[in-house]
């Protein structure tokens, strides 16, 4: 299989930065200018967007009620730019997160959940607003 194929069948699973192409392509033993040269196609054809697979990611993890930590981190593994990732998160709706929180440790005891929620990287604000009744 030629690197543009094997690129574009990682795609079709889920968006994946640049950098992340890369080290796949890399990985599987193509050559650097051969893998430069199918970036720079992908690029040219709208299929590689940072900015948008990091809001995208960012959307994700609001949906599951990841932390800004969590989801920083993940971007960060990505291989995702500084600058992509500050844009990407003014997607990150705290109340939403919030809400999807709520919905997933209701009935849980409150020691419970401040201890799921710390060790998830949220911090006391954002823990008070989970245990809040509003």
């Amino acid at each position: 299989m030629d690197a543009l194929a094997y690129a574009l069948l990682l795609l079709r699973y889920r968006s994946r930065s640049r950098r992340e192409l890369e080290r796949r392509l890399l990985s599987k033993g193509y050559s650097r200018d051969e893998v430069e040269e199918v970036l720079e196609r992908l690029d040219d054809m709208g299929y590689i967007d940072d900015v948008e697979m990091a809001r995208d990611y960012v959307r994700a993890g609001v949906e599951r009620g990841w932390s800004r930590i969590r989801i920083i981190r993940g971007l960060r593994e990505r291989g995702v730019e500084e600058g992509a990732i500050s844009e990407a998160m003014e997607e990150y709706d705290e109340d939403r997160v919030v809400r999807v929180l709520k919905m997933r440790l209701r009935g849980k005891g409150r020691e419970e959940v401040i201890r799921f929620l710390r060790n998830r990287g949220f911090g006391w604000d954002m823990i008070r607003r989970v245990l809040s009744d509003e």
